[in-house]
């Protein structure tokens, strides 16, 4: 994927929670120290988000997760930024089921993508996994076996990195993938596997990059290394379709010439 895609070298999470992580992404919107705005939803009712931005434009959106989306109030939040399609572990079925949150990765990403077959374009679509979530259970043997939290958490990374390959190798025979962006990015930071300090940048410090059919191909196999936050997303994304993004008032377009790199947590 790497090979492929432009990769942020230097992109850093604002908080250290999914729900915190969920609305950088989808929201532009800072973590906050105690708390998450999410749990008080007059307040995050408020917030912009991509997928809002996008509707306006005609886009179809839909939002995939294996485990309980009334989690964390997170259905509320979807709701109030018009997500079309949620679908949780209440639409799998019982044998999918054998994750301690849900269903594993391996099954949410086959459903997307089903789920897109039907999808009318353009689409807005969001996946959020949960296989590397403790206590790192996956359903398949890797070359990481051994019974400590450290090598349970690559076995879980590596389980993740095996369902992202077949879903690759099956979003590229499908008909809306030349004119697809993919966006991967993480939530949070973790201080596993390297017992990381997470007070420091390093613990915040997060996988992040854009593939798909429809990336330049100046900027394939590319790095994108200035500093930069995870709540810069919908800015950078927004700018890249030539969509105004003035309400997100705490996210950059990190393309934007002389943009001033930072970041924030």
């Amino acid at each position: 994927l790497r090979k492929d895609g432009l990769l942020f070298t230097q992109m850093y999470a604002s908080g250290a929670r999914t729900d915190q992580g969920l609305v950088s992404i989808l929201s532009g919107f800072p973590a906050q120290p105690n708390n998450t705005i999410i749990a008080t939803p007059s307040k995050a009712e408020k917030l912009p988000s991509l997928d809002t931005e996008l509707g306006k434009k005609g886009y179809q959106s839909s939002f995939y997760y294996g485990g309980d989306v009334e989690f964390s109030n997170m259905k509320s939040y979807l709701l109030n930024t018009h997500f079309e399609k949620i679908i949780d572990k209440n639409n799998f079925d019982k044998d999918q089921l054998n994750s301690k949150w849900g269903a594993h990765d391996e099954f949410v990403f086959l459903k997307q993508l089903d789920g897109l077959k039907n999808e009318k374009q353009p689409f807005f679509s969001v996946v959020l996994s949960l296989s590397t979530h403790e206590p790192f259970d996956v359903p398949m043997q890797t070359p990481f076996n051994g019974g400590e939290e450290q090598e349970r958490f690559k076995k879980a990374a590596y389980y993740t990195d095996y369902c992202l390959y077949n879903y690759f190798t099956e979003a590229k025979k499908q008909s809306w993938y030349n004119n697809t962006l993919f966006i991967l990015i993480a939530d949070h930071g973790h201080h596993l596997p390297m017992n990381r300090n997470m007070d420091t940048p390093e613990g915040h410090r997060i996988t992040a990059m854009i593939t798909g059919g429809a990336l330049a191909d100046n900027m394939r196999g590319k790095t994108f290394d200035k500093i930069s936050n995870q709540n810069d997303l919908p800015a950078t994304i927004l700018g890249i379709l030539k969509l105004p993004h003035g309400n997100f008032v705490w996210s950059k377009d990190l393309f934007k010439e002389n943009i001033k790199e930072f970041a924030y947590y």
